[in-house]
């Protein structure tokens, strides 16, 4: 289970709103994943994500990307977002590629359509 503080949770809660505003029909899910839900947290850890996406291409990538920005400034946070299709990534798990295993193994879900 991920140890965030309430900071951090508020801002992941205003970025998962955000997210199913703005890309509701085409996402899929989010996860964290990284040190945030390994619990190996250090003062230089940033905040993982990784959502997954019917079609990445239907996604509006800068908008999410400024909105985070935003938001991890007004929390003083630093997020890193990942947006990936589902088939890509599923790709990437029958490879075993190591961000894909990474985000299998340790990755949290945080909101699933």
């Amino acid at each position: 289970m991920a140890k965030l503080t309430k900071q951090e949770q508020k801002a992941l809660d205003k970025v998962i709103n955000h997210l199913t505003k703005v890309c509701y029909d085409q996402l899929v899910s989010v996860i964290l994943y990284g040190s945030k839900a390994r619990g190996n947290i250090t003062k230089d850890s940033d905040i993982d994500l990784l959502v997954l996406v019917r079609d990445r291409n239907e996604i509006d990538r800068d908008r999410l990307y400024d909105f985070l920005l935003d938001d991890g400034i007004d929390y003083s946070l630093n997020f890193s977002l990942n947006i990936y299709d589902v088939r890509e990534f599923q790709r990437l798990s029958a490879v075993k590629a190591p961000f894909a295993m990474n985000v299998m193994e340790e990755g949290e879900t945080l909101w699933t359509n």
